[in-house]
């Protein structure tokens, strides 16, 4: 019984860090504490767990706060993806919807062609307003930097509460300043004859 009581207070003491959630990074507080640290780098309680640790225990708890590193990195990812991928899609969709205040057509593209050629210019336009121009190759783990050195920016500056804002808000903020779209020309002059 001592043995058992023994294992439990060592096993106990081993403090191995959770693999994050998306609720956690939701809020750009919890982004910053789960992604806020470069790919393949421990975070701060993952580093702690590692330094408590028993020798004899060190192997195990190596693999463990690794293959967590892993799943926060690729949670990381896949979250900032989801959020490009989501509002990329739902800018179009909206501007579309846009385009019918009496509701979404049956057949979309029969609707589409019958539009006046000034509302359907207009529509065209929209889908360029507020939208950054974030090159090809730029990166999902570049992207995740512009996020989290933009937060920090931010937080140092006092300019957000990192606790309340989300970080879907937050990331548009970063590409926009980082990738702003170039300033189209106003309709180009008549040409002269």
């Amino acid at each position: 019984m001592r043995t058992l009581i023994a294992c439990f207070i060592l096993l106990s003491s081993v403090c191995f860090a959770q693999v994050a959630t998306v609720d956690q990074i939701v809020l750009a507080g919890g982004f910053l504490d789960v992604c806020g640290h470069a790919a393949g780098q421990f975070s701060k309680a993952q580093g702690d767990t590692v330094k408590n640790t028993p020798p004899s225990q060190l192997m195990d708890t190596l693999n463990k706060v690794l293959a967590d590193t892993i799943a926060d990195n690729s949670l990381c990812l896949g979250y900032v993806s989801g959020l490009i991928e989501g509002w990329k899609e739902g800018h179009e969709h909206g501007v579309i919807a846009a385009q019918f205040p009496d509701g979404w057509p049956k057949d979309e593209k029969k609707a589409l062609a019958a539009l006046p050629p000034k509302q359907l210019s207009a529509g065209v336009a929209a889908m360029n307003v507020d939208v950054p121009c974030i090159p090809d190759y730029v990166t999902i783990g570049q992207e995740r930097d512009i996020i989290v050195k933009y937060m920090r920016k931010s937080e140092k500056q006092g300019n957000f509460l990192l606790s309340v804002d989300l970080t879907s808000h937050m990331m548009w903020l970063a590409f926009q300043e980082t990738f702003p779209c170039p300033v189209q020309p106003a309709k180009p002059p008549d040409a002269v004859k």
